[in-house]
């Protein structure tokens, strides 16, 4: 699915905010510290590695490989601590492993070419997410405002942006 991204969008003006946007993240999820995160989509790792830089335990995946190499070798140069996997998101071998999933800018969601994609990236994120009341999930693609919402399971999420829920469909993943 790599579709010929490069690292030409780390020129892009919107790159200039991400310790903002950071801090919104931290903000609105009430994060305290030392939540573990996965940042689907990382790209280049603007977010992981801020993430990073603030103590957080961070593990960010991409399928483009050029984003993937450059982003460890920030982490290397900072010496930060960040696991970065080069891969297809909606693959993620995660299970119950992370208080928080993020995929932030534009992330993933409605690259895929099919529905069925788009939903097993939400099933990616279901499956990695840990069970509890201290889970969070994020997309984030501003300036939408954000609304903030309690999940069935407990968890919380902030959305950037709204879809619709079909009345009566069942979750795909619990």
């Amino acid at each position: 699915m790599d579709a010929g991204w490069s690292l030409s969008i780390k020129e892009m003006s919107w790159v200039e905010h991400t310790r903002e946007e950071v801090d919104f993240v931290v903000e609105a999820l009430a994060l305290e510290g030392g939540e573990r995160v996965l940042d689907l989509a990382c790209g280049y790792g603007r977010h992981s590695l801020e993430l990073a830089r603030r103590g957080y335990d961070v593990v960010g995946v991409d399928i483009t490989p050029a984003y993937i190499a450059d982003a460890r070798a920030a982490a290397a140069g900072e010496g930060l601590d960040v696991t970065c996997l080069q891969g297809d998101v909606r693959e993620v071998p995660f299970v119950d492993a992370f208080d928080v999933v993020l995929n932030m800018a534009d992330g993933a969601i409605g690259y895929f070419p099919t529905e069925e994609g788009n939903l097993a990236l939400f099933d990616a994120i279901g499956r990695s997410l840990r069970v509890g009341e201290s889970t969070s999930w994020m997309y984030a693609a501003p300036p939408t405002p954000p609304s903030t919402f309690q999940s069935a399971t407990g968890r919380r999420a902030v959305a950037l942006s709204r879809w619709p829920i079909l009345p009566g469909t069942p979750p795909r993943h619990a």
